[in-house]
């Protein structure tokens, strides 16, 4: 493996990997003029199984900022996706067509995991598995919804190693020839999400 450490001070490491074919069966559904679950029904997960970790959220300092991002897509050959003045960067890895791979998150003056999200099947793996995390002691750190920027549904939970733990499913995909988009200002952090009492 090969290691070093970008400008914010986060050690990478590097190793040729062949990722295997997650066998996974999409759900049925039926809705208006799409029936595909007849004499049949839905079905329980019980508990999340994740496919992979989809991305990974780094706290950098607001205070170079543009330099650490900057890393990412000059060494790395990141592409920026979508660009948010005041809150960060979501960055896509060569060969890949979902939305981001990685978030620098600007915080004021500290650096430090945000979170890491791991993929599930779908919106009903992320609410029975986070259900489960619940039953188990996890704590919620952020309920039940879906982000404005690169539309996944979400559930957070709080990591005993800091940071948190996100399922993630239903993420936009994005072609490598759609330029930046660009943010002056935070748009809303999510499109949903659920409300508690």
């Amino acid at each position: 493996m090969l290691t070093s450490t970008d400008l914010t001070g986060f050690s990478i490491g590097f190793r040729v990997a062949r990722p295997e074919a997650a066998d996974v069966e999409r759900r049925r559904i039926n809705s208006w003029g799409v029936t595909e679950r007849v004499n049949d029904r839905h079905g329980r997960y019980e508990r999340a199984h994740p496919l992979r970790i989809i991305h990974v959220a780094l706290d950098i300092p607001k205070a170079g900022a543009a330099e650490a991002t900057q890393f990412y897509v000059d060494r790395l050959n990141f592409k920026p996706v979508e660009d948010i003045a005041p809150t960060g960067t979501f960055l896509q890895c060569e060969g890949e067509s979902d939305h981001h791979q990685l978030f620098l998150c600007h915080r004021t003056n500290r650096a430090g995991i945000n979170h890491v999200a791991f993929e599930v099947n779908d919106f009903d793996e992320i609410a029975e598995g986070g259900n489960f995390m619940a039953q188990q002691g996890w704590v919620e750190a952020r309920r039940l919804g879906r982000h404005t920027v690169g539309s996944n549904v979400f559930r957070f939970f709080a990591a005993a190693m800091g940071g948190r733990v996100e399922y993630a499913a239903d993420m936009d995909k994005v072609e490598k020839n759609v330029p930046t988009r660009f943010w002056p200002e935070s748009p809303p952090h999510h499109l949903w999400i659920l409300k508690g009492e």
